[in-house]
């Protein structure tokens, strides 16, 4: 059986007006090029405000330089851990298990969470930060 990507996600991933949060979101990106041929390359051009990485956030919040994973990152700034059994299973099996499809709702809304946490964080432009 041949999968799609659902076909009202397209506009929303192509739309430069559509805010799309991460960590290291150029990876999904490219992935999403490699196995749907999307045209993303125009979305993740330096300047372009609608793709954001939490990585980069994060870094700036903290003042660090970090490689963060999407669980420490949770860890450190919400003080909340995500499980990740799910991470290391065959993600190329079509159809995903209900436990995969569990656990990237987990991971979009983290993302989701994060993002405001960091903006929440950041004050006219100076990034502050207080463990939780």
């Amino acid at each position: 059986m041949n999968y799609t990507i659902p076909p009202l996600l397209v506009p929303l991933l192509l739309n430069d007006k559509c805010l799309k949060v991460g960590l290291n979101i150029e990876n999904d990106f490219w992935k999403l090029q490699r196995d749907y041929n999307l045209p993303l390359d125009s979305l993740l051009v330096s300047n372009n405000k609608s793709v954001i990485d939490l990585k980069v956030m994060a870094n700036q919040l903290l003042g660090l330089s970090g490689n963060w994973s999407l669980s420490g990152l949770c860890e450190h700034l919400l003080g909340q851990s995500i499980r990740k059994e799910q991470r290391l299973t065959d993600w190329s099996q079509k159809p995903l298990t209900r436990q995969q499809r569990d656990y990237a709702a987990v991971d979009a809304f983290a993302s989701y969470e994060l993002y405001f946490e960091i903006k929440a964080n950041a004050v006219d432009g100076v990034q502050h930060h207080t463990t939780p």
